[in-house]
């Protein structure tokens, strides 16, 4: 989980907050508010300051994984714009993950949310949506402490606005793995580590993924679904070594896993 600083676009949690703000201040947002005053009027006095407060913290120290909603058969070339976009140097590979472990992810701490692609309108009436439920569900919140109150109506908020992209991104069908350090735990700040990525020093917070070879590795909570290597020279030649190294790495019948995706290869101008 890479820092949202460093993502090619940082300025997206940005717009995200402008969103939200925006739709908070407007009536759909009275809503949000008059739902928590039902609860508890404290919380709906604190909102508005504690969300302005939480966002330069959240701006700089906000940690996210990227992943695509993978949909055979439509995605066994996997999607021109990731291999445009995304992979170290010329060879890239796209990662296939077991949905049900891919979800065993998300560990005290991390907040999985499906992205946003849309503007105001659509900001509006997911806002809107997330009003109802909170008014559907008072009784749940009732018994809290105000503190905890006040994190729950901050944190739907936040990961809203974290999960917000321009319509025009759409194709990926991007889900996003999420961790605040606003909202740090035990468990998470034990899987912070230094890495230097690209030359860039920079802190990630690692999930724990295993592989056959692996110490302890247990059958049940396999992640690696497949691979698809991405339009490259040579494909056959590369495709055989990814099978290799699969072996290598405990995997039967490594020749199932992988597969080269047929968007034709060119090489730039």
């Amino acid at each position: 989980m890479r820092n949202t600083r460093l993502m090619n676009d940082h300025s997206e949690v940005r717009h995200g907050f402008a969103l939200v703000r925006q739709a908070l201040e407007s009536g759909v947002g009275a809503r949000y508010l008059e739902a928590w005053a039902e609860i508890d009027e404290r919380v709906a006095r604190a909102i508005p300051n504690v969300l302005k407060s939480a966002e330069e913290d959240i701006a700089q120290q906000c940690y996210v994984l990227s992943v695509c909603e993978h949909r055979e058969p439509d995605d066994r070339d996997g999607k021109l714009s990731m291999w445009r976009a995304y992979g170290n140097g010329e060879l890239r590979v796209a990662v296939i993950a077991k949905t049900t472990n891919a979800m065993r992810l998300v560990d005290d701490g991390i907040v999985v949310t499906p992205v946003l692609y849309g503007g105001e309108s659509e900001v509006n009436e997911e806002l809107e949506y997330k009003s109802n439920v909170v008014f559907n569900h008072r009784h749940i919140f009732k018994d809290l402490d105000v503190t905890n109150k006040v994190m729950f109506a901050i944190g739907i908020l936040v990961n809203f606005a974290v999960s917000i992209k321009h319509k025009g991104f759409v194709e990926e069908r991007e889900w996003r793995y999420i961790y605040m350090k606003s909202f740090q735990t035990a468990a998470m700040e034990a899987q912070r580590k230094s890495v230097v990525l690209g030359g860039v020093p920079q802190i990630v917070y690692k999930l724990p993924i295993s592989v056959p070879a692996d110490e302890n590795y247990a059958p049940e909570t396999q992640f690696l679904k497949g691979l698809i290597l991405g339009p490259c020279a040579e494909s056959e030649t590369i495709k055989d070594g990814l099978v290799e190294l699969l072996r290598q790495n405990g995997f039967d019948d490594p020749e199932t896993y992988v597969s080269a995706s047929s968007i034709p290869y060119r090489l730039r101008m």
